[in-house]
């Protein structure tokens, strides 16, 4: 077992983030369950490698943010931030509030990062969930791509939770991203379980 990668999960609250995350890991979402606001929650899986090594991820989910003016939420997850590698910023593209906390969480991050310097900058994907979200306007290609070239990380569309093959591949390439490791692997969950990021 190679070392524990340490994933931040964060974005804005009833987005679907912990949905998401209990369907990635235990394949067990339910569209008619009810799901509690998170404080914080602690999710582990394994990403199996091409060449059989095995690495442990830990998906932090966290409390959503209120809206984008919401700094006690990012203070309350500052203690958070010197321990991960990587951080996954939820959105939805047809909710325009969840675009504005994505781009204050990511500048808070940063700045905290500039303040400590004493690591390397993190890894951050996006994913643009919209499956969750009663829609206030259509999901846009444009949102996704400026959100893409001004937030300098990789943007994933996810429609649906059905697809688990479309929700592994964010935490995968963000788990290559960290290690510097350019291969396809699967992740495997309480062993029978397993989904690829071959689609």
């Amino acid at each position: 077992m190679g070392k524990t990668l340490k994933i931040l999960v964060c974005g804005k609250k009833s987005i679907g983030k912990t949905a998401l995350l209990e369907q990635l890991v235990y394949n067990n979402y339910n569209i008619n369950q009810k799901y509690f606001p998170t404080i914080e929650d602690i999710y582990v899986a394994c990403w199996e490698k091409d060449k059989g090594v095995k690495e442990k991820i830990r998906l932090y989910d966290t409390k959503g943010m209120e809206n984008s003016r919401d700094s006690e939420t990012i203070n309350q997850m500052r203690y958070l931030f010197p321990l991960v590698d990587g951080i996954a910023l939820v959105f939805a593209s047809n909710d325009p509030d969840s675009i504005h906390c994505i781009e204050k969480l990511k500048t808070e991050i940063e700045k905290f990062n500039r303040e400590r310097r004493t690591r390397e900058p993190f890894h951050f994907v996006l994913i643009d969930y919209t499956a969750m979200v009663p829609p206030t306007e259509p999901s846009r290609e444009t949102v996704r791509s400026d959100l893409q070239s001004k937030l300098k990380a990789q943007c994933y569309e996810i429609i649906s939770l059905e697809k688990r093959d479309a929700l592994c591949k964010p935490f995968i390439e963000l788990a290559q991203l960290i290690t510097q490791i350019n291969t396809k692997g699967t992740i495997s969950i309480k062993k029978p379980k397993v989904f690829s990021s071959k689609q």
